[in-house]
């Protein structure tokens, strides 16, 4: 009866664990998202011929030299961004920051159950 009970207090726990480890991912990505689209319209508006828009971009000290091949590069560069900053590192953010809790959670659910099968 206490695994049955646990079961949902288990889901509760683990969907808690997510969301204190997913909300910081997902604000990240909304400001790499806004990022790069502030920096697409920069480049954008420069090659439709506004001078002044390359010199509020991230590579604004560059901004005179810059030609129109140079400028779609840049667009191209940066359209390839991926907007999730966990890309690489997943498997180990998911093995370092899950695994600990999920195994603490599974020992307690196993040491109940052999408590109770035992007695």
């Amino acid at each position: 009866m206490s695994v049955l009970l646990t079961g949902p207090a288990l889901t509760l726990i683990l969907m808690l664990v997510i969301i204190c480890f997913a909300y910081p991912v997902w604000v990240l990505r909304g400001r790499i998202h806004a990022a790069k689209e502030r920096e697409l319209g920069f480049v954008f508006r420069s090659l439709r011929g506004d001078q002044e828009a390359m010199a509020l971009s991230r590579i604004g000290d560059r901004a005179g030299s810059l030609g129109f091949s140079e400028l779609l590069d840049y667009r191209v560069f940066i359209e390839s961004l991926w907007d999730w900053p966990v890309a690489p590192h997943l498997q180990r953010i998911v093995l370092i920051g899950l695994l600990p809790p999920a195994t603490w959670v599974l020992a307690a659910l196993i040491q109940r159950a052999v408590t109770a099968v035992v007695g």
